[in-house]
């Protein structure tokens, strides 16, 4: 064969193999990465289906009569098996998708996804009741904060697990969103769900001690019903749920700590005395930030006496003992008296201004912030830890100064209307 020939030859097997290259790629695209989204699947497809036509057209329609028409085709065909495996390195880049499994599948807690749930509840058959169930998880965000968020996936998983051994047989259980939890229980009656939903509950971990881990609420409906109504309600009555919890809790010294900086604010909004302020106010404040011991020393004929005090019992004669360094403005504790500012030391044991007799005792942490009557220095916030190390963050030294805040405006208020008290007394007595 002449030279030509080979050419035409070449030329010939070249473009036959970039059609078939063409053809096979718009057959199997989907086949080289599963669950890839529709629209990019679509234009690989249809780019390698022109390509392979383009080159069987050019294959089969050979004309060696003309010679521009040779380096016309020996461009196309490069550019066109250039196209094809541009194509394929295309679809095996993809960032990895779930599989049809995982799409429906919360990856952290291993319930059902929310589309997946979504996507059970559609499927059940029409007219069937459904009890709907809406689970917000309590100090999540606090614990992620505090604690770290690989901590707060474990409690979620945690969580997860109790809903799902709770829960009566045929229950949907799906994350409906980050701290939120749903469950779907077809034929089975509301009461049925909220008792084996508070056996759940008395049987979970809190965030830490005395937080119950959830709050829920529940309402029915029937398929076909989208789920929004019933979301609505339950969201309701898990909001009204929590608020009586918290007001009774909180109003009755109870075990649970606020849930956020916002929450522990709130909560101080309830209490308005000085009587209440002090044993609760001290209380919130200790089992928020995870201290030992909280203490109030108040200013008594000008020392500096213990007034109030919370938390482990037998470090109360150790804080009494300490008042007296308050007087002289020793020690951290006493640097607030002479500042007039909070202070505080994450490492006492370490720290040049510690007492040496603290120290013995054990003292690692301490927080200390004054508490104002309109302008005068009226007492101290303490707060100790001997148990372990904690870092004095804002977040921690603004929960002290909001809690002296309110003592300081209590007392305020209290010394008012004792001279209003007074007055009207000398008034009736002229």
């Amino acid at each position: 064969m002449t030279a030509d020939e080979w050419i035409e030859v070449i030329i010939r097997a070249c473009l036959a193999c970039d059609a078939l290259l063409g053809l096979l790629l718009a057959a199997f695209a989907p086949r080289l990465r599963p669950g890839a989204p529709d629209q990019v699947t679509r234009m690989v497809r249809l780019t390698a289906l022109v390509a392979a036509l383009w080159a069987a057209c050019l294959a089969l329609a050979w004309p060696p009569s003309l010679p521009i028409f040779h380096l016309a085709a020996s461009v196309t065909g490069v550019v066109a098996i250039g196209l094809v495996f541009a194509l394929i390195r295309l679809l095996l880049r993809l960032p990895p998708v779930l599989t049809a499994e995982e799409s429906v599948r919360d990856l952290l807690t291993g319930v059902l996804s929310r589309s997946g749930l979504l996507q059970a509840y559609r499927q059940l058959p029409a007219g069937t009741p459904v009890s709907v169930a809406l689970i917000d998880v309590n100090g999540l965000k606090l614990m992620n904060d505090v604690q770290g968020h690989n901590t707060g996936d474990l409690f979620l998983h945690g969580i997860a697990q109790a809903l799902t051994a709770a829960s009566p047989a045929g229950s949907l259980i799906g994350r409906w969103g980050g701290d939120e939890f749903v469950t779907l229980t077809p034929s089975t009656s509301p009461e049925i769900v909220m008792d084996t939903l508070k056996l759940a509950l008395r049987a979970t971990p809190g965030a830490r001690p005395g937080l119950p881990a959830f709050a829920f609420g529940v309402a029915g409906t029937h398929t076909p019903e989208p789920l929004e109504r019933p979301i609505a309600v339950a969201d309701e009555r898990m909001y009204t749920f929590k608020q009586r919890q918290r007001e009774i809790q909180v109003l009755h010294g109870g075990g649970k700590g606020p849930d956020s900086l916002e929450e522990y604010a709130r909560q101080l909004d309830l209490l308005t005395t000085p009587e209440e302020l002090l044993p609760l106010g001290l209380s919130l404040s200790l089992r928020l930030v995870g201290f030992e011991a909280a203490a109030y020393y108040g200013r008594v004929n000008g020392s500096f006496r213990l007034l109030n005090f919370s938390g482990d019992e037998r470090l109360r004669d150790l804080h009494g003992q300490w008042s007296a360094h308050l007087d002289t403005g020793q020690g951290p504790v006493g640097e607030a008296v002479i500042t007039r500012r909070t202070t505080w030391s994450a490492d006492y044991q370490n720290d040049t201004r510690g007492l040496p007799e603290c120290k013995v005792a054990g003292l690692r942490s301490v927080l200390a912030t004054p508490v104002y009557d309109a302008s005068r220095l009226t007492g101290i916030l303490c707060l100790t830890s001997f148990e372990a190390w904690h870092a004095v963050t804002p977040q921690r030294r603004y929960l002290l100064e909001r809690l002296a805040q309110h003592i300081g405006y209590a007392l305020e208020g209290m010394q008012m209307h004792e001279e209003e008290k007074q007055q009207l007394e000398e008034g009736n007595q002229t």
